[in-house]
């Protein structure tokens, strides 16, 4: 619902997130920046993701840092420094022009609007706050079902050993943006529309394993969630 909403009012969430999801793929590629192609594709991909919004680096900053640190433990060699240096050296050559001229506007533009509005909740350590974004998830994102089939979803593909580095950064990728925006005093559901990034992958991991392990039952619930996410499109576009 959320997609399809940001879709026709078209905001930035929409190409923030396609950018996102190119990132994360060729970061994903890289093989911890190990291939070179691949290494050059994602910082492109992260410095115009960087552009379109700058909040994309909430969305990517943990799978980033744990690829680093994974590379570095196991890849010390000419070849990662050398794709290191290219991919840090494009990404600041192609993004750091515009938040130089524009860092000051931005930096005013950010401390105004992280100013609560009327209707945000103004104790931070209470229910109300700590539950705004998951009411918002399932009332205004993407709905009860898909939420307790991600749920199923991440903890079935947790419990599996491949691609571990990735699912753990996933994993951490969502309880980090949750919890820097739940203690941001502006509350939007928009502004953790990241969510649906991570949420998305382990849902496509979970499908893959099902039908890998024949878990036919598991595999019929991800089946009726994306009938229903079709029927709810639908409607939506007829309407």
């Amino acid at each position: 619902p959320q997609i399809y909403d940001l879709s026709r009012s078209f905001l930035l969430e929409i190409p923030m997130l396609t950018t996102c999801v190119w990132s994360i793929y060729f970061l994903i590629k890289s093989r911890f920046f190990t291939n070179t192609k691949f290494t050059f594709l994602f910082s492109l991909s992260f410095a115009v993701a960087v552009l379109t919004k700058w909040t994309s680096i909430y969305i990517l900053i943990i799978p980033v840092m744990l690829n680093i640190y994974i590379a570095v433990r196991k890849y010390r060699n000419h070849s990662l420094f050398l794709n290191g240096t290219l991919a840090a050296g494009l990404l600041l050559l192609i993004a750091a022009p515009w938040y130089l001229v524009n860092l000051n506007t931005l930096l005013i533009s950010t401390k105004i609007n992280s100013i609560g509005e009327i209707g945000d909740p103004i104790t931070m350590i209470s229910w109300n706050n700590l539950s705004y974004y998951a009411v918002a998830l399932i009332n205004n994102q993407v709905g009860l079902l898909l939420v307790l089939t991600a749920i199923i979803d991440i903890y079935c593909t947790l419990n599996t050993k491949n691609n571990m580095a990735i699912k753990i950064a996933l994993f951490l990728q969502i309880i980090y943006i949750y919890f820097v925006f739940t203690f941001i005093n502006n509350k939007d559901p928009r502004y953790t529309a990241g969510l649906l990034l991570p949420l998305a992958v382990f849902c496509g991991y979970g499908t893959s394993y099902y039908i890998e392990n024949k878990k036919i039952i598991y595999l019929s619930i991800n089946t009726i969630t994306l009938i229903y996410l079709v029927i709810i499109h639908a409607i939506f576009t007829i309407n």
